[in-house]
């Protein structure tokens, strides 16, 4: 009951503070989003929709954050990552509440080398419930399924792939939740990566790009 208790207590710090963000950051023009989507129904348990939801928030309240405008496709065309983009104690307050209800888990890995100096590293989980909603994705959408291909390449989230997404990639219809939710994973994979080793770049050569 107490364990309860102090989730709950969580979620609603948690409320608070995007709240509290989103009406200090100079922009009330964010409008209402649905955020149902088939996909996300399709993948992940009821129990972590509200989660899901949660993240799709966060990242829509951050993209309106740098933008004067009212229109969602509009608010991520202007999104650019960059170590500042996030409010830091929302950015925590998230990471938390992921790592409760199971989502931190399903979407990446922390994975230790026992190297000189034991290397610990955040990698993409190529089995989880993440990586199940941009394969679905990859069947009808030009950008997850651009997306999908480099995962398939590395098993990973490469630092090329970090770096190219989602401003190098084809036009990105943000007005489905599911793919906002793919931007959002991404970019809170690349701060919260900052907290771990850094990866190096995969060399390839030009005959095992143009392989069969």
């Amino acid at each position: 009951m107490k364990i309860y208790q102090g989730y709950r207590m969580r979620n609603w710090l948690y409320s608070i503070v995007l709240v509290l963000t989103v009406g200090g950051c100079g922009n009330n023009s964010m409008p209402k989003m649905n955020l149902s989507d088939p996909a996300l129904e399709q993948i992940f348990p009821a129990k972590e929709i509200g989660g899901l939801d949660k993240i799709i928030r966060f990242m829509d309240s951050t993209a309106f954050a740098g933008c004067n405008c009212n229109s969602i496709s509009q608010a991520y065309t202007n999104l650019r990552y960059t170590p500042e983009i996030f409010n830091q104690v929302q950015f925590d307050a998230l990471m938390e509440d992921m790592k409760q209800v199971g989502l931190y888990q399903t979407f990446w890995t922390v994975r230790q080398v026992n190297d000189s100096v034991k290397s610990v590293y955040l990698d993409f989980n190529m089995n989880g419930n993440l990586f199940k909603l941009i394969e679905r994705l990859s069947n009808d959408d030009d950008v997850a399924r651009e997306y999908y291909g480099y995962l398939m390449r590395d098993m990973d989230i490469s630092p090329s792939l970090e770096v190219m997404f989602p401003n190098d990639f084809p036009t990105i219809d943000v007005k489905r939740p599911a793919i906002r939710l793919l931007i959002a994973s991404h970019l809170l994979f690349m701060r919260e990566s900052k907290k771990f080793a850094k990866k190096e770049p995969i060399q390839y050569r030009i005959q095992d790009t143009n392989s069969d």
